[in-house]
């Protein structure tokens, strides 16, 4: 199993996103993008290692998680112990079928591919600033867990 990459910005650390995601072309541009956006991020590409970094401990922000993953588990599995275990924690996930939305009391958001990254980071920096008004993207879906 190959180690998550991990990379922080020392200006806002309590801001950490995970990403989870099997293409790793998508998982680069979405760290990238979160990157100048100034968010930690912890990059890994299945739910196996996303899980392997959540077991030590480490406090992540939001999960942005792919639904359709390979290993042990997949990214609605992972969106359910983020919320048992973290519940703080907000959770964005993203398909190429939006039969994933079976989950979707799961996540704070939900976007399916391909999606537009300027909306997606747009729903991260809302998610992460603690806004309460829904986030509806390029689709108009909104997918809003009420607390």
């Amino acid at each position: 199993m190959a180690k998550p990459a991990v990379a922080t910005d020392p200006q806002v650390p309590n801001q950490t996103v995970l990403v989870v995601e099997d293409e790793v072309l998508l998982r680069l541009v979405a760290a990238d993008e979160l990157r100048q956006q100034g968010c930690g991020v912890i990059e890994a590409a299945s739910a196996d290692e996303a899980m392997a970094v959540l077991r030590t401990g480490t406090k992540i922000d939001l999960l942005l998680t792919d639904i359709q993953l390979q290993g042990t588990l997949d990214g609605i599995g992972l969106a359910r112990f983020v919320r048992s275990n973290l519940p703080r924690s907000k959770v964005i996930a993203v398909s190429g079928q939006l039969s994933a939305m079976r989950g979707n009391e799961l996540f704070d958001a939900f976007f399916p591919k391909p999606y537009a990254m300027d909306h997606l980071v747009k729903c991260v920096r809302q998610l992460l600033d603690r806004h309460d008004e829904p986030f509806l993207n390029e689709n108009n879906i909104v997918s809003r867990r009420l607390d």
